[in-house]
């Protein structure tokens, strides 16, 4: 109700205090003690309305509408998550697990034909035996 008193700084403080003074003098402490229980009996009458309107019932429900699915997709995320760790618990993490379906074992296949095929090629460059060395006399 009073959020307008959050705006002010401490100057504009004193200086309300200071025109409250010099329009109600000695009045003051009667005239804030009014304005208190006018403050009291319109919070009052504001929470018997929201009451018996059902504002507040309809604010319940309209939460529970949107934050019902945004809990159940989280939940869903929750057990996806917990599902795609699972394979993965006491592995390296760079060992994966081969996809199935996928190009994976094809290429696997060629990788290893190429392999096969330049094998021979690294072994005419490689002496089959060590050179012999002069014996020490």
């Amino acid at each position: 109700m009073l959020a307008f008193i959050s705006n002010l700084g401490p100057g504009e403080f004193v200086l309300v205090l200071i025109v409250a003074v010099l329009i109600f003098g000695r009045r003051l402490p009667e005239v804030a003690a009014r304005g208190a229980i006018q403050i009291q009996k319109l919070r009052r009458g504001v929470q018997e309305f929201r009451r018996e309107s059902g504002f507040d019932e309809e604010m319940r429900k309209a939460r529970q509408i949107i934050e019902d699915p945004v809990r159940q997709a989280l939940k869903e995320m929750d057990q996806t998550h917990k599902e795609v760790k699972r394979p993965f618990v006491g592995r390296h993490p760079d060992a994966l697990p081969e996809p199935e379906g996928t190009a994976a074992p094809m290429i696997i296949e060629v990788a290893s034909k190429a392999d096969e095929a330049l094998q021979p090629e690294l072994s005419d460059s490689q002496p089959d035996k060590e050179p012999e060395r002069p014996a020490a006399e």
